[in-house]
């Protein structure tokens, strides 16, 4: 992409409302760091305050220097840039910043975006004088030495590097999540290495390796322990028996090997964001650039941690099919058990059925006998009262004179029992909550009820 000249925003992408990316204008504390790198010398120097480095940005550098690096802190991923807007927009300014970097700024202050994963926001500008300005983010992982269930963090690092062609000052914009990034580190290495300081001022474009050196090589680590907490799940999924499985162990065990396929997935989006960057860096019109080693291996290398991923979320999610399999045998095997239950019940109501229905007959069979012999006795018991007397001259059977008082007992008799054969009735219809019903509609009732059965079953 040509341009001739380097038109900026008239709002910038931090601007709006509510944005956490930069420090509030007014803040009397920053954090920025300017190093000045030639063949001979080696000047770096941390800033807390913004006038104190406004005026040695404004400065001149010294005429020797080579490489400007002006890196911007944060002290930690999710906090703002420890920068003012008002400053940020000055350093913008003079070194005439592509206004494509102000996305890559913006991109500080939150957590990762999951749906930004895999974008690098990669741009690379040739002017018609031979400069060319280079603006990216790259995406990567570090140890947080914070302990507790997730030892890694997601960060990501901005680079503008603004790259002469005449033999003037490179100037690289560094922006760091951490206030102690590796890549400083690796910087200040170059103050006492003379013939690796020789080598960055004949080539600038080597922070870009080196950058890459720090950071991407902990994609194999983190894949490492991602396989090494699938590892665990794996192992207790494949000795768990299904009529052992409980719902709830199986629910939270889903939700740990989701939990960890996404991860993977941010993962792999981020090592394609920046795959395509190494690509987009290796193909490149610029020569020192593209010339570069160490950026095919590195582009090796991401190409590696990719297929990991891959294959690290198939593996997940046979492993999430095996334990909903396993659940799903369980829960069938519930239904089996509980099936034969029922049919051992079904089988003993039965037994007991047939032991009622013979119990039924019996009883049919003796009260059918008590009827034959019960008027036999009724009428022995009678004839056996001194109701009925026996004269020898006549020889006749005659009727007492008393023989009124067995009617006067008999009869009482029989209205009591059956009082007492309503009360039973009635008291019984309360206590269900039924309407009462004599036993004549008790009768009748059943009969429909019989009749209505037989339709029913029609």
């Amino acid at each position: 992409m040509m341009s001739s000249h380097n038109i900026q925003p008239r709002v910038w992408p931090w601007s709006f409302p509510n944005s956490n990316v930069l420090a509030k204008d007014g803040s009397n504390a920053v954090n920025i760091r300017i190093t000045d790198v030639a063949k001979d010398h080696y000047i770096s120097t941390p800033y807390t305050s913004p006038e104190v480095f406004l005026n040695a940005f404004d400065s001149p550098p010294l005429e020797r220097t080579r490489v400007r690096i002006i890196s911007v802190y944060s002290r930690r991923t999710i906090s703002p840039l420890e920068v003012t807007q008002a400053l940020l927009e000055h350093v913008f300014e003079v070194h005439h910043v592509h206004h494509e970097f102000s996305n890559v700024v913006a991109s500080f202050g939150q957590n990762p975006n999951l749906a930004e994963g895999s974008s690098n926001n990669a741009i690379i500008t040739r002017k018609l004088s031979g400069d060319c300005d280079l603006s990216y983010q790259i995406r990567y992982v570090e140890k947080n030495q914070r302990g507790g269930q997730d030892p890694w963090s997601l960060r990501h690092t901005g680079v503008f590097h603004h790259h002469s062609s005449t033999g003037g000052i490179d100037v690289i914009i560094l922006l760091h999540p951490i206030r102690m990034p590796l890549a400083e580190t690796a910087i200040k290495s170059l103050q006492n290495d003379p013939t690796t300081r020789a080598g960055f001022c004949d080539n600038p474009f080597l922070l870009h390796t080196l950058l890459f050196s720090q950071y991407f090589d902990n994609w194999r680590w983190y894949f490492r322990y991602i396989g090494e907490r699938f590892a665990e799940e794996n192992n207790l999924a494949m000795v768990i028996q299904p009529e052992r499985t409980e719902p709830k162990s199986s629910f939270l065990r889903v939700q740990r090997l989701r939990n960890t396929n996404d991860f993977i997935l941010f993962a792999r989006a981020c090592c394609s964001g920046n795959l395509a960057l190494l690509g987009q860096l290796s193909r490149s019109s610029i020569r020192l650039l593209s010339n570069l080693d160490e950026l095919s291996a590195h582009e090796s290398k991401m190409g590696g941690y990719i297929e990991s991923a891959d294959v690290l979320k198939g593996r997940v999610q046979n492993l999430i099919d095996l334990v909903g399999y396993t659940l799903t045998l369980h829960n069938q095997l519930e239904a089996a058990k509980i099936d034969t239950e029922l049919r051992d019940l079904t089988e003993g109501l039965k037994r007991l059925t047939e032991d009622t229905v013979d119990d039924s007959a019996t009883v049919k069979i003796i009260t059918f006998v008590s009827a034959v012999y019960l008027p036999g006795s009724f009428i022995a018991t009678l004839f056996g009262m001194n109701f009925f007397l026996f004269n020898p001259i006549s020889k006749q059977l005659e009727i007492s004179p008393d023989f009124w008082i067995f009617i006067a007992t008999w009869l009482p008799l029989i209205f009591i029992t059956g009082a007492v054969y309503v009360l039973i009735l009635y008291l019984d219809s309360k206590l269900k909550r039924k309407t009462f019903r004599w036993p004549w509609q008790m009768k009748a009732r059943s009969r429909s009820a019989v009749v209505f059965s037989k339709k029913a079953d029609q």
